[in-house]
């Protein structure tokens, strides 16, 4: 009992100090190993020569029994987890022990006076390798066969579990199970007939058609979808009778950190924004878009929702160098600690920038000294409300980090400048929307100047699912506090759409981005929120009770009440993508090019924009909203 908690104890353990334990395991053992050799090798010699030579193995050794560790870090042992070892590990095993055998046979040869090499190389390397071979095929019976430490509170009323995908993936969430004090597997069930009434690990893999009927004859309380984003999208009137029935399902957190090991920690629950259905525009292999390869690429505001979304798409495609640039210290450290993964046998460069992208002196070095080619402008205030409250600071921060950002594209001849802009900026009804169609304007103007050579577009879409300040997640924390849900209108629409896919598409309107234009993602049909409240309701597993006239509020447990309350001022009851719905340009099913010409002058844009900034600064609104009515031609300005 005792060792069975010493070993639960060290798997514990910190993925650092496990990997320096087994380094030193296998430091050990090859030491071990060496010192039995050399004796087996004097013994050799005495008996059959009459000689016995010390110095040469002490010399050998010395430089032997490290190299061998060396060689197994590079390639990769140790970044394999023990419990998880297949034929490919014990295949990378034999690739560093050829490599080791050929490195002991030139050493002996040239630094010893030994003769029968290749025996005594041979014996020395098969007797380490042998140990060592051992020693993992040990650790990882151990590990699989270890008992769940019953001293867990609680061990034995653990929840019942279905691991939908008997698969690898499965198999090392499944082995995670065994130490938790909550959860339990039960089976696994798959799609693939063939493996129906078959064992893994020594669990029983049910047809997936049986999974209604194992749920409800043996209470199980949650499943986990074991399997990639594309296959859940496949999967979806499975995963959608599961909804109904409300069963709890948890799905992998980001497929891409799952190359070496499974923690139940990484796995989230399932949310809403999967129930929308909504068909995604992805193109999958990055790599023939080869305009980003070798290129050093720099994001704005890199800790936000689209910043974070946009660097780790862009990682894929392995560019020369990624620079994240985000003025939040907490934002900066989460995107790029999530990123580190993600880079291993990668060339890419992660340069972490913690800076106000309104601070020019920071910005220009960046441009001066690290040679970028293409810039994402993510940066920005984009709370509708904060901005509201705090117009001076939105405003400026808005306008003067794109001011500062595209000009130095210009000044250092940058390829491409994309900026992330908004439905919102057309017929802007609030300070935030009139500071990005402001951005926008400023751009094309800048496309403009005499001796520009950088191509400047924006990309121009609506609301994103789950990002911060969209409406889902605020819904989703009114409904698990008990209510009430607040609408502000019953007729109220916006448009919705998946961070990735949005993302995906921005990547892809680069590529095919003209010099001064304005695209715009097709968002599809936009939804009603009164609906999107109703339909989460339903989807987190209770009943709705709309509330209006003063109507009194139904006290249950199972309903949530929906409390209609009122459009602010500067809100619309429907946002719109285009400025001129007749005149657009379709680029593909899911992208449209603005067609509307203003040709800017950048001379005056410039002129009255840092007249506005002047003006923010002075807190002269009154100006403001004077310069921005002259600057901005398009009517319908609510604000």
């Amino acid at each position: 009992k005792k060792m069975n908690s010493f070993i639960q104890n060290a798997i514990l353990l910190n993925r650092k100090t496990k990997t320096t334990i087994l380094i030193l395991i296998d430091f050990l053992i090859t030491f071990f190993s060496h010192l039995l050799g050399s004796f087996t090798i004097i013994f050799y010699y005495n008996y059959y020569y009459k000689k016995i030579i010390f110095s040469d193995l002490a010399f050998v050794n010395i430089i032997l029994v490290p190299s061998l560790v060396i060689i197994f870090w590079y390639f990769k042992i140790y970044k394999n987890f023990i419990r998880f070892i297949d034929f490919k590990f014990f295949l990378n095993l034999f690739k560093c022990f050829a490599i080791y055998y050929f490195l002991y046979l030139l050493i002996f040869i040239f630094f010893t006076s030994f003769i029968n090499a290749i025996l005594i190389v041979t014996y020395q390397v098969l007797l380490t390798f042998i140990l060592i071979l051992v020693s993992k095929i040990l650790m990882k019976i151990i590990l699989e066969n270890l008992e769940p430490n019953k001293n867990y509170n609680n061990f034995d009323k653990r929840n019942k579990v279905i691991i939908y995908g008997a698969n690898e993936l499965g198999r090392k969430i499944a082995q995670n199970l065994k130490f938790s004090s909550k959860l339990e597997l039960f089976c696994y069930v798959d799609d693939d007939k063939s493996l129906s009434n078959q064992l893994l690990s020594s669990v029983i893999i049910h047809d997936i058609a049986k999974i209604n009927s194992l749920i409800e004859k043996n209470n199980i309380d949650l499943v986990i979808y074991a399997k990639n984003e594309k296959e859940l999208i496949a999967d979806n009137q499975i995963i959608n009778d599961l909804i109904k029935n409300k069963i709890k399902i948890k799905i992998i957190d980001d497929f891409d950190i799952f190359t070496e090991d499974v923690k139940l920690t990484n796995l989230k629950d399932l949310d809403y924004e999967y129930s929308l259905n909504r068909p995604e525009f992805l193109f999958e292999d990055h790599k023939k878009f080869n305009e980003f390869i070798n290129k050093n690429i720099l994001i704005t505001g890199s800790g936000g929702s689209i910043g974070s979304e946009i660097s780790r798409q862009i990682l894929k495609i392995e560019p020369k160098k990624l620079f994240l640039v985000e003025h939040s210290e907490l934002s900066l450290f989460n995107v790029y600690n999530s990123l580190m993964p993600l880079i291993d046998n990668k060339k890419t460069i992660l340069k972490p920038i913690l800076s106000n992208v309104c601070d020019e002196t920071i910005i220009e070095n960046i441009f001066e000294n690290k040679e970028i080619d293409i810039v994402f402008h993510c940066a920005a205030y984009k709370h509708v409300d904060m901005v509201e409250k705090n117009q001076v600071s939105g405003l400026i921060n808005n306008i003067k980090s794109t001011i500062i950002t595209s000009n130095l594209s210009s000044k250092y001849n940058i390829e491409k400048y994309v900026l992330i802009s908004s439905d919102k900026a057309v017929f802007p009804s609030t300070l935030m929307g009139a500071s990005k169609r402001l951005s926008e304007i400023y751009i094309q103007s800048l496309q403009n100047k005499v001796n520009n050579k950088t191509s400047f577009s924006a990309v121009r879409f609506g609301n994103v699912l789950n990002s911060s300040g969209s409406v889902i997640p605020i819904f989703k924390e009114q409904i698990l506090s008990g209510g009430p849900v607040t609408v502000r209108d019953k007729n109220v629409t916006r448009y919705f759409m998946t961070i990735f896919e949005a993302v995906n598409l921005v990547i892809f309107t680069t590529f095919i981005s003209q010099p001064g234009k304005i695209y715009i993602l097709d968002m599809g049909q936009p939804i009603k929120i009164i609906d999107l409240a109703k339909q989460m309701i339903k989807f987190y597993g209770f009943n709705y009770n709309l509330i209006q006239n003063n109507s009194k509020k139904i006290q249950d447990n199972k309903s949530i009440d929906i409390v209609i309350t009122a459009l602010k001022k500067t809100e619309k009851l429907h946002e719109e993508l285009l400025i001129n719905k007749e005149n657009f340009k379709i680029v593909n099913n899911k992208i449209f090019e603005e067609n509307v010409n203003y040709n800017f002058d950048y001379n005056i844009i410039d002129s009255q924009i840092n007249q506005l900034i002047s003006f923010s600064n002075e807190f002269n609104y009154k100006k403001m909203y004077e310069i921005i009515k002259n600057i901005i031609k398009e009517h319908k300005l609510l604000f």
